[in-house]
């Protein structure tokens, strides 16, 4: 079985020349959209009939999570919703902040169609994705569904 240890590459922050000139008083920067600086590192392993990716999931709640498979890639994506209320003069402002934050894999070599499973194990994200033998023709889009509480489930 082949592994290799995916390491994150650090993007600089990035700021439009717009937002030099912007009256507020923080603009949002590339870091403020990470969760606890770096990206957690992935385990990727490979056998003659399968993918596996195992990635931490230290401090995500599990039901954020969601992973897609396609044709030749997995998705893994989390979204944080929150909402703040800010007072005015009169009727206070809502505000709704979402967070994204995704994680695309492409392989070599296609994946079956409704062969991906994803499992929860000590607070590790399991992915496993049966290899396609020959061209994968069709395409498709999966949404993985999962026991966020643990149990294991294949779509």
């Amino acid at each position: 079985m082949k592994r290799a240890r995916l390491h994150s590459v650090k993007v600089l922050p990035h700021l439009p020349a717009e937002a030099a000139s912007c009256p507020c008083p923080d603009p949002v920067r590339a870091e403020a959209l990470k969760w606890r600086g770096e990206p957690t590192p992935v385990e990727v392993s490979e056998d003659s009939g399968e993918y596996k990716l195992s990635m931490s999931l230290c401090g995500v709640d599990p039901r954020t999570v969601y992973v897609f498979a396609t044709p030749h890639s997995i998705l893994v994506e989390v979204r944080v919703k929150s909402s703040v209320r800010h007072p005015t003069s009169g009727p206070a402002v809502a505000e709704t902040i979402d967070r994204r934050i995704s994680r695309e894999f492409s392989f070599p070599s296609g994946i079956e169609q409704s062969s991906t499973t994803v499992e929860l194990s000590s607070g590790y994200l399991c992915i496993s994705a049966r290899k396609c033998h020959g061209e994968a023709r069709d395409s498709w889009s999966q949404l993985i569904a999962f026991d966020a509480r643990g149990a294991s489930t294949r779509h």
